[in-house]
């Protein structure tokens, strides 16, 4: 069923559903298994009044649209559409935040073991930083600091070496007054870089610890 969520512009063969879910597997094996699979999913589908989920036409699966809402296509809609016009406009904003309450972390993390889940995975984690890094400027560039900063302490609690999001954090905290967070987030980001990947910050961050007055 999950193979399938994959594939729902069009419909996909056997051998390529296959080739997502075993692809180290032996062939005929793995046919015996589809079979198996397909016929107990079936036979649950039918007991949720289900029986016409799954589609099969001209030797091609695929799942009916009529059966199903999904988040992910909301969210993955939701994003861009909001994004539309710059600067962000209310509307936008409303349709990011919308979104970002849909994000649940990484799209089927509980999947370990399959390989073709993983680019939806990454896609779906850069359209949530994006919206919620387009957020926190929209609602600073509105004077509303306090609702910026946890829009930007949720991105970094998912990225958490995004150097834009800590960049504008100590902006927004600098705007809040709160100079010791301010301080803290600059020490804290500084020592995360140099445990992590080695480097010190670059130079535009460390043109903002001047305008800020928290240089070293």
């Amino acid at each position: 069923m999950l193979a399938l969520m994959l594939h729902l512009e069009a419909p996909v063969s056997k051998e390529r559903l296959l080739e997502e879910l075993w692809p180290e597997s032996d062939p005929q094996s793995d046919s015996a298994l589809f079979r198996t699979t397909t016929y107990y999913l079936r036979k649950q589908l039918d007991q949720e009044s289900l029986g016409d989920l799954v589609s099969y036409q001209h030797y091609n699966y695929s799942l009916r649209n009529d059966f199903y809402i999904l988040d992910w296509k909301t969210f993955e809609w939701l994003i861009p559409a909001g994004m539309q016009e710059e600067p962000l406009k209310e509307v936008g904003a409303g349709m990011l935040s919308r979104a970002v309450r849909l994000y649940r972390g990484d799209y089927l993390a509980e999947a370990v073991d399959y390989s073709w889940a993983v680019p939806r995975q990454v896609r779906f984690k850069h359209l949530y930083i994006e919206a919620l890094l387009n957020l926190a400027r929209y609602y600073r560039g509105r004077g509303k600091q306090a609702r910026a900063r946890d829009f930007l302490l949720l991105l970094i609690e998912e990225e958490p070496l995004c150097e834009p999001a800590h960049r504008l954090l100590m902006q927004v905290y600098a705007s809040l007054g709160e100079r010791r967070a301010l301080f803290n987030e600059k020490n804290r980001f500084g020592l995360m870089l140099r445990e992590e990947i080695g480097l010190p910050p670059d130079s535009v961050t460390k043109e903002l610890y001047l305008r800020l007055g928290c240089s070293e």
